[in-house]
């Protein structure tokens, strides 16, 4: 009797049933779809080339302009040179934006030198162009660069590369830190490149960089000390670096 009520039950009500699970589907699509004011994204990607593998692209804006940030590895297997001339096309990176300016702009690559390896910093500052924050942005750009093996072709070599960012609030990303040794005669290597005492370098928030102090002869390495600077330690001869303010990195011996 009981069995032969349930099946009643369903029989009459079965169509209410379907009515309120179409309802429930059609109010869960309507939620889910992004509304017209909502922007989506893709995922934040770099890409230049096997040779020269990126890590980061980064873009932020103000009031007075842009800066375009790239990092990337020189992965060729020799040394690379960018020439000085930042105003041609031949300096390091020549952003032209996908949208709303068809504007072309020469960057600065660092370390000038590269060797094999390392990592290399490029920036460009494009004081007329200016993006809402918030926005994604879509840089494509053109690296120029010679190679060295070991000495500098004449030659330049062009390579293409794009990048999928989304638009920061300009704030300080980009340090100078000056590389210290004591006594004077003594030599710190980043990412592979070697120093001299005095010598300014610039790292990017965000970034870590690798670290080793080369002692004069005679002498033997004793600690690190650093402003602007957070250090992996600073009694090991080799270390790691993350830059969160202008400073410098002192290198010890004894």
């Amino acid at each position: 009797m009981r069995a032969q009520s349930a099946v009643e039950f369903l029989t009459t009500y079965s169509w209410a049933f379907l009515v309120i699970g179409i309802f429930v589907v059609s109010v869960l699509a309507v939620v889910s779809l992004p509304s017209k004011n909502t922007p989506t994204y893709l995922p934040e990607s770099c890409y230049i080339s096997p040779s020269f593998p990126c890590s980061e692209a980064l873009m932020a804006t103000n009031s007075v302009g842009t800066v375009f940030l790239l990092l990337f590895q020189n992965n060729l297997g020799t040394g690379i040179y960018f020439p000085e001339n930042v105003l041609t096309t031949y300096n390091g990176v020549v952003l032209t934006p996908s949208f709303t300016s068809n504007s072309t702009y020469g960057g600065l690559c660092f370390p000038q030198n590269a060797i094999a390896g390392s990592t290399i910093t490029c920036s460009v500052n494009m004081p007329t162009y200016k993006i809402p924050t918030g926005s994604q942005a879509n840089p494509r750009f053109t690296l120029s660069y010679q190679i060295c093996a070991p000495r500098c072709t004449r030659q330049v070599y062009n390579t293409s590369g794009t990048a999928i960012t989304v638009v920061n609030p300009y704030k300080s990303v980009v340090f100078t830190e000056q590389l210290l040794t004591n006594p004077t005669n003594g030599l710190i290597a980043l990412d592979g490149v070697s120093y001299a005492n005095g010598a300014n370098v610039i790292l990017v928030f965000g970034a870590t960089y690798s670290l080793y102090a080369i002692p004069g002869a005679g002498k033997t390495f004793f600690s690190w000390t650093s402003s602007g600077v957070t250090l992996s330690g600073t009694s090991t001869q080799s270390i790691t670096a993350n830059a969160f303010a202008n400073g410098n990195i002192l290198a010890t011996f004894h």
